[in-house]
């Protein structure tokens, strides 16, 4: 007797996943089809943005104006005397002008004292900025007095009303310009806006009404991918049980089904199902990072403000920014940059940009010494509450390759990343520290940015060790377990039209 309570209780289980897993199926893979064909495309085309470095490449030289550029002095004596926190030069509808970033506020300082900046009220200034942007003739200007589909993004409600430009050129460009700053903020062409609609708008859920409110479109990515991962987990357990039971009935097959719809929805199941969870699980990973309970920091301070700490001020850069201007007339941005004390330019050409040492006033290539970075790695465990009472070990070592934690963002980048210093520490979060000499950047992984990283980038965007330095077997792959997964979503919704068919057909007999 309890032998067949427990094989009724098992069935009635059975049952019960099965319903959940087919009703809810005929919702999900709707949009598990729609993620991943949309993936596919999102290899190779993104949501168009208009980026600081889009922006920089329609500043003009600034060299042009190096005779009026003022000393360090002067522009300190111009905002007071407040420290800096961060400072840029730059030069845009010819006139340069420098952004000194206090504690309390920002200083836009004109380069001439005597030069007015120019003002968004000035009636032709709008006119200026989109010529900058596209020569090309303009067919019609449109003011919004809401996001659209191509600026969805609640933060930029601040610049409403937009003027949007359509201009008649080959691409048919379009330009937003917010009307409160003048600031460029979206710059399109047909073909982004094309690709866009097949991939980051459905992929990312990006529909403007939706995308505006930030918290309301986060929980919905959640609920809609966390509700994906239970209906792939009560699949794979049916898909197990099913394939199990075929074989102990030593019944030749993969699949006990006969029908044709059924039979391929279980075998891609077997074959793509893990993908799909991990899939859509590190998709929803992506909105809501590990629980602070698994990823705690045993660490009391954080290696990455440690290393931009103790900021040196303009005036202690040794190297005077003219020389360097004069050095790279071509120049559009000129940053002051520093890790710790160590204080460098950043300088934005339209080619290329370089990082020029400001310890003293000789013109030379950044290049941090190997001990210079272990001091300042040593001078963190030392102060660091949590590790000061007991001896951190650190490994250094030159790394020439990219690693699982450490590789290019971007193809550009490829060449400006390696080889770089890697420090590696005994501590209980086991640290690494990668630093770059060329360009002063420090990357720093630990258990909890570890964890974060498998639950979203390596599951999400297969970037897993020697694959990072493999994009064409890296994109393969990405093809054959997205067009795998796609399948099997089509399969699914086949099986659930089918179904809906059969239930109405009932209902007539009726």
């Amino acid at each position: 007797m309890q032998l067949l309570n427990i094989l009724t209780m098992k069935i009635r289980l059975t049952n019960w996943v099965m319903n959940a897993h087919r009703v809810m199926g005929w919702v999900l893979c709707v949009f598990f089809l729609m993620w991943f064909l949309s993936g596919i495309v999102m290899l190779y085309q993104r949501f168009p943005r208009v980026y600081d470095n889009d922006r920089v490449e329609h500043l003009e030289a600034i060299g042009e104006s190096y005779e009026s550029l003022p000393s360090i002095e002067v522009l300190q004596t111009r905002v007071g005397n407040k420290p800096a926190r961060s400072l840029q030069v730059e030069r845009y509808l010819g006139q340069t002008y420098f952004k000194w970033q206090a504690s309390d506020s920002l200083y836009i300082l004109s380069a001439d004292e005597r030069q007015t900046l120019h003002s968004i009220k000035e009636y032709d200034y709008i006119d200026k900025v989109v010529k900058t942007w596209n020569k090309a003739s303009i067919s019609r200007v449109d003011t919004l007095y809401q996001l659209d589909q191509w600026t969805p993004f609640g933060s930029m409600k601040a610049e409403l009303p937009f003027y949007r430009y359509h201009f008649d050129d080959a691409e048919h460009h379009q330009l937003y310009v917010g009307s409160v700053t003048g600031r460029v903020l979206q710059y399109t062409t047909l073909s982004e806006r094309f690709w866009a609609w097949l991939g980051a708008i459905p992929h990312w859920i990006y529909f403007y009404q939706l995308r505006q409110d930030v918290e309301l479109w986060s929980d919905v990515v959640i609920y809609l991918s966390g509700a994906g991962c239970i209906m792939v987990i009560l699949g794979l357990w049916l898909g197990i049980i099913r394939w199990r039971q075929h074989r102990k009935n030593h019944t030749s097959g993969v699949t006990p089904y006969k029908k044709k719809w059924h039979r391929w929805h279980h075998v891609l199941g077997l074959a793509f199902g893990i993908f799909a969870l991990t899939f859509v699980f590190s998709g929803m990973m992506s909105m809501m990072p590990l629980p602070d309970w698994i990823t705690h920091s045993h660490l009391q301070g954080s290696p990455s403000r440690y290393m931009q700490a103790a900021a040196p001020q303009p005036f202690d850069y040794l190297l005077d920014y003219r020389k360097v201007v004069e050095a790279y007339p071509e120049a559009q941005l000129l940053q002051w940059r520093h890790l710790r004390e160590h204080p460098y330019y950043v300088v934005t050409t339209p080619d290329d940009v370089y990082y020029v040492d400001a310890q003293d006033c000789e013109l030379k290539p950044l290049n941090i010494s190997r001990d210079e970075f272990l001091g300042y790695v040593k001078a963190f465990y030392q102060q660091d509450g949590s590790t000061m009472n007991r001896q951190i070990d650190l490994k250094v070592e030159e790394l020439d390759h990219f690693e699982t934690y450490y590789r290019a963002r971007s193809v550009i980048e490829n060449d400006m990343l390696l080889p770089v210093w890697k420090i590696s520490a005994d501590d209980v979060d086991k640290s690494v520290f990668y630093m770059n000499p060329r360009d002063g950047s420090v990357r720093y992984v630990d258990r909890s940015s570890r964890l974060n990283y498998w639950a979203y980038t390596a599951l999400h965007r297969m970037r897993i060790g020697f694959l990072n330095s493999r994009p064409v077997l890296r994109k393969t792959l990405i093809w054959v377990l997205m067009l795998g997964g796609a399948t099997l979503s089509g399969t699914g919704i086949v099986l659930g039209i089918n179904r809906v068919r059969r239930l109405f057909r009932k209902k007539n007999k009726i």
